[in-house]
């Protein structure tokens, strides 16, 4: 399997394949100093991400560097912060990734606040509509075991969909692990529903798939999902391994 939304992504095999090849190249009499010389150096690193990736285009740009569209969704999500959460976030100054040209559909773009747990951010739901979650501390329950921590704002892309990516179901998060493919947080999927609900005017994510959180992981290694059921917005937990038409990550680009 090579392919995910539209994107070529390196297997696992391809990955083991090229770290063979580049080992290869190292000559056979090099010196142990020399070696660990070159361990150490960051000229190193980047000659050979120039190697492998020679056209990389700049990865991120501040939100006041940015175009217009980005700059509209920063005074959204200050605004939801200002009014759901009694933050005052100032976004001007983050750094946004900038989605690559093979990518497509990535339109909606996320600002974490900087500090934010999923705790508060249920508190926040419950307060707008229904919501179950199975724990009742979801800041224990994944804490140090996610992706992105909110140590300062950040920024994520992803597709501007109701329902979580079509084309990443029937992968487990240990499958989505193994071929590269970042999903979105527990904390990222918890705050998208409130973003959706203010802006929709009432409508929900997730109501005939389950968003698996796969840049998450539980306490007990078990997977963070979110869903919309039996009129309540519902946050559980599935194995690692678990696979299935209607559990699908949201792959984000960060």
């Amino acid at each position: 399997m090579s392919k995910k939304s539209g994107n070529v992504l390196l297997s696992p095999e391809q990955k083991l394949e090229l770290g063979l090849a580049m080992t290869k190249a190292i000559p056979w009499d090099m010196s142990p100093e020399l070696a660990q010389k070159c361990i150490g150096s960051r000229f190193l690193k980047s000659g050979v991400r120039q190697l492998l990736m020679p056209s990389e285009p700049e990865r991120s740009m501040a939100v006041l560097d940015a175009d217009s569209v980005v700059g509209q969704f920063a005074e959204e999500w200050e605004r939801l912060y200002r009014d759901k959460f009694g933050l005052t976030a100032d976004f001007s100054q983050v750094r946004v990734p900038v989605v690559p040209t093979n990518f497509s559909g990535f339109n909606w773009l996320m600002f974490v606040a900087k500090g934010l747990t999923p705790n508060a951010v249920y508190a926040v739901c419950e307060s707008m509509f229904p919501c179950y979650r199975y724990i009742s501390d979801l800041d224990a329950a994944v804490k140090g075991r996610n992706d992105r921590e909110p140590i300062e704002h950040y920024a994520v892309w992803l597709r501007d969909r109701a329902e979580p990516d079509e084309e990443l179901k029937k992968l487990s998060a240990n499958q989505l692990a193994a071929y590269g493919v970042a999903g979105n947080t527990l904390l990222e999927a918890l705050l998208l529903e409130p973003w959706y609900f203010s802006r929709s005017k009432g409508q929900h994510l997730n109501v005939a798939n389950w968003n698996l959180c796969s840049g998450s992981r539980c306490s007990d290694g078990r997977v963070p999902h979110v869903g919309w059921r039996d009129g309540k917005f519902r946050v559980y937990c599935c194995s690692s391994d678990g696979a299935n038409g209607n559990l699908r990550a949201r792959l984000a680009v960060s």
